[in-house]
């Protein structure tokens, strides 16, 4: 019996050490939440049901692994697409696009696949609520959501139509060679006014002195 009992309270210590070992293994694992191992003790009851005052408890048994949802650090990445919850609330994700399964997660680490659909590192689909043209959401139930695909492209290229230049000179500067003119331009101020440059114009400013 004491031998029973001692091996008890062996096994919790190891049920406690492999949970903070795993805390420690995930220290870097994106919306990971840590663990706690809860312990009990086990009672002397008679075969009667009732607990002898003077009995010896049997030992201790791992009772339960419970997570521990607190908030965690935010970082800054270098993939936009790296998303973070700042409070409650969790991910929406789908394992197929028609899927009607919900996966709920805190990682945000989320790409683009070959389709434009933003996916997580398993592949799983995000899932938005809809919005209007405002962006208001208009419906707020999980049924409602669908994956988001990003546009191939956002509206059609134009080509540049004004340019504008400033810059500063030194104060014992004589100004710079217009191009057009041939002369110095500013002739007395220092200072460049902005120029406007229409499409398909020549335009060429050439310094005529060393500027420190």
């Amino acid at each position: 019996m004491s031998f029973s009992t001692a091996l008890s309270g062996l096994n919790a210590a190891t049920a406690d050490l492999n949970v903070k070992s795993n805390n420690i293994a995930n220290v870097n694992t994106t919306g990971f939440k840590m663990s706690r191992a809860e312990f009990g003790d086990v009672f002397a009851v008679s075969a009667f049901g009732s607990t002898n005052q003077t009995a010896i408890g049997s030992g201790a048994v791992l009772q339960n692994v419970a997570q521990q949802f607190n908030q965690g650090n935010l970082e800054f990445t270098d993939n936009s697409l790296d998303l973070a919850i700042s409070g409650q609330g969790f991910f929406a994700l789908a394992p197929e696009l028609d899927s009607g399964e919900v996966i709920y997660t805190r990682a945000g680490e989320f790409g683009v696949d070959k389709d434009g659909y933003i996916v997580s590192n398993e592949g799983w689909y995000l899932r938005t609520f809809p919005v209007d043209e405002q962006g208001n959401i208009s419906a707020t139930s999980m049924n409602a959501t669908s994956p988001i695909q990003l546009p191939a492209s956002v509206g059609a290229p134009e080509a540049t139509t004004e340019l504008k230049i400033a810059t500063n000179l030194p104060s014992t500067s004589d100004g710079i060679i217009d191009s057009g003119t041939g002369g110095f331009w500013p002739s007395t101020q220092p200072t460049i006014q902005p120029t406007v440059i229409q499409p398909q114009q020549q335009f060429m400013i050439r310094s005529v002195m060393n500027i420190s």
